[in-house]
């Protein structure tokens, strides 16, 4: 998901996978939004040249705390902001679930015609691991799933707070069921066991 033009942190993971994964001579295709729409930018950033590089449109909201998108409106602007906003707290298990309409038939289209071998989903967004199950349920492609950060508590900031238990037990329930489909799953040992989503290598994942 987030992959230049997007700029910030969360960037280089996979900026860097993509500039070091062809030198060592492994072919290497990166599935990004058109635009993510997130709130860090960053143009001087380089796009790897040894990568092939695919865009999938992004549908979603923008990735603006509510009190952003608020400030400085009025009236029937700030109504329907707000609308927009409501509508984006009921997204589970993040707001930008919704770019899996776009890159889930765009990452299956990939993987069969380019002969994918395996997939990585790196997250956040929780979300982005519909497409390495899609892609491994569809092309028999070995799935990875990448967790940079928590996924199972990982509820917006400004989320209703009537919401968060509903969307915490979706997404606990949702982070157990995607990791123990993953072939193999990177995560630090601490966040693994806090969470309850360390296995035995008997048992799924490691």
């Amino acid at each position: 998901m987030y992959f230049p033009p997007a700029g910030g942190g969360g960037v280089q993971r996979s900026l860097k996978l993509a500039q070091y994964l062809p030198a060592l001579g492994v072919e290497t295709h990166v599935l990004a939004p058109d635009d993510p729409k997130w709130v860090h930018r960053d143009p001087e950033l380089r796009v790897p040249t040894q990568a092939w590089i695919h865009r999938a449109r992004y549908i979603g909201p923008r990735g603006r705390k509510p009190a952003e998108e608020l400030r400085a409106t009025e009236g029937l602007e700030r109504a329907l902001i707000q609308a927009q906003v409501t509508a984006r707290r009921l997204l589970v298990p993040d707001a930008s679930v919704t770019w899996n309409l776009t890159a889930i038939p765009a990452a299956i289209r990939i993987a069969r015609r380019e002969g994918i071998d395996v997939v990585i989903t790196t997250s956040p967004p929780g979300s982005v691991h519909f497409v390495g199950a899609a892609v491994q349920r569809t092309s028999g492609a070995r799935w990875l799933a990448d967790l940079r950060d928590q996924i199972a508590d990982a509820i917006a900031l400004g989320d209703d707070a009537t919401r968060r238990p509903k969307k915490r037990f979706f997404a606990r329930s949702e982070a157990r069921r995607r990791l123990h489909a993953a072939e193999r799953a990177i995560a630090s040992l601490l966040l693994a066991a806090e969470r309850g989503l360390s296995s035995s290598p008997s048992e799924g994942p490691a």
